[in-house]
Parts: C-alpha cells; sequence; structure tokens
C-alpha cells in the first residue's frame, strides 16, 4: 500500500465535506487544505478546516500556511502572520501545517523556517515543506537543511517549480533524494500523480518513507472521487 496525501480545495464548505469524506473513505493517509488554489495554494478559511477536521477523523489533517500568491521570499511582517496563522491552524485542529520561504539568494531563509518550525512545533504540530523546494538552486542543500530544522515532510515533484514536467519527469532526481534522506525525512512525490502513473513509483522508489501527493489526479467531475484515491493506494500493494 502507498501513503496517499490529497490536496483539497477549500472553496466552500460543502465541497470540503465531500472532499475529505471521499478522502478518508478511499485510504488517504493525509489531506492538505489549501485555499484557492488558483493561486497554487494558500491559507484557508478556518471555518472550512474546523469542516473538513470533523469528517477527515484519523490523523493526518495538515494546512497550508502561505499569506499571498507570487514568489517564497517573505518580508519580517510576513513571518510574523504565518506565526499567527501556525496558531489558528492549532486551535482549528490540524495535525500538521505545510509551509516554505525562500532567500534573494534562492536558498532556503533558515532563519525565517526557524522561526515557523518553532510555531508549529510548540503545538505538537507536524512540518512539511511545499514546492518552494523545487524553488530552490541546490536540492540536495536544502533537504540536508531541513533535516536540520526537524522538518517532518518535503514536498517535491523533482522538477523545477513551474517547469515543464511533474514527477514521473523527475523521477530521477526524486530517487536521489530518497536516497540522501535514507529515512531521516519523508519525501511526499507530487505534480501529476495518479493512479494510473503510480506503479512507476512504487518500483522506482525504495523504503517506506516516501508518499505520494495527489490533487487533480483523484478528481472526477470536480471533485475528489474516493475510488481514484483507492486505487492509487492500492498500487503500492506490492512493497
Amino acid at each position: 500500500m502507498i501513503a496517499v496525501e490529497v490536496c483539497i480545495g477549500c472553496d466552500d464548505a460543502a465541497g470540503v465535506r465531500r472532499d475529505a469524506g471521499a478522502a478518508m473513505v478511499g485510504g488517504a493517509a493525509r489531506v492538505e487544505l489549501c485555499g484557492q488554489m488558483r493561486d497554487e495554494g494558500l491559507t484557508p478559511d478556518w471555518e472550512l478546516v474546523r469542516m473538513a477536521r470533523a469528517v477527515f477523523t484519523q490523523p493526518g489533517v495538515l494546512a497550508m500556511i502561505r499569506t499571498r500568491p507570487g514568489d517564497f521570499s517573505f518580508a519580517a511582517a510576513e513571518v510574523r502572520a504565518m506565526e499567527g496563522q501556525i496558531r489558528r491552524a492549532a486551535e482549528a485542529g490540524v495535525d500538521g501545517v505545510v509551509i516554505g520561504a525562500l532567500g534573494a539568494d534562492g536558498a532556503l531563509d533558515r532563519a525565517a523556517l526557524a522561526e515557523l518550525v518553532a510555531a508549529a512545533k510548540g503545538r505538537d504540530l507536524e512540518v512539511s515543506l511545499h514546492r518552494a523546494f523545487d524553488a530552490t538552486l541546490d536540492p540536495a542543500a536544502a533537504l540536508e537543511t531541513l533535516v536540520e530544522l526537524q522538518f517532518d515532510r518535503i514536498l517535491t515533484s523533482g522538477t523545477p517549480w513551474r517547469g515543464a514536467g511533474g514527477a514521473v519527469a523527475g523521477l530521477k532526481r526524486v530517487q536521489a533524494l530518497v536516497a540522501q534522506a535514507a529515512g531521516r525525512i519523508e519525501v511526499v512525490v507530487g505534480g501529476g500523480v495518479e493512479p494510473e502513473n503510480a506503479d512507476v513509483f512504487a518500483t522506482a522508489l525504495p523504503g517506506d518513507r516516501w508518499s505520494l501527493h495527489a490533487y487533480s489526479g483523484v478528481r472526477m467531475d470536480g471533485r475528489v472521487c474516493a475510488e481514484r484515491v483507492r486505487a492509487l493506494v492500492e498500487c503500492g500493494g506490492g512493497r
């Protein structure tokens, strides 16, 4: 079985309830709650987070913490705002947050991330780095920084942020990252992931500290489909 993380766009209450329920019925290990998917995912509305939490009753509810669209370089005031959002996320009952911050040099903003991790860990929340990872100039160095900062997960497609191709195209880099991580941090593989290509990852990636992240690949008619989630989970039955 493959651990699957389902991305849910938090746009309306009825949709969030349906999607979170379908993800759970389908066997997803986690859901990532994002607002404004047209802007590549921002901090969701807290009332919708509470609705998802009420439906997805097992551990594994994650909230995106991202104050605005655009780049991942945040001013000090924006970092303070994200710390406040982490507090609100904890109050809404999530199990983890998804964050990211880069410096002007294209490397991880270590100082900002350390502050955000401290805010999350102080509330017993897991911490994932979103695809800001794929915008770093040196992914191998970034992985080591994230291990040092005590991140739990990295989300990556193995291809440059906003570049062509998804996780299948980036498979060689993903393999290298999983090998480098050596179980110290979970590598979450996302970008064009669907039941039809899941066996590629199940065959190529070693160990069990990796998982799959899906959005459009588990949707039908604009909503999360429990059957497609289950098909993705069961593609790894042999590992």
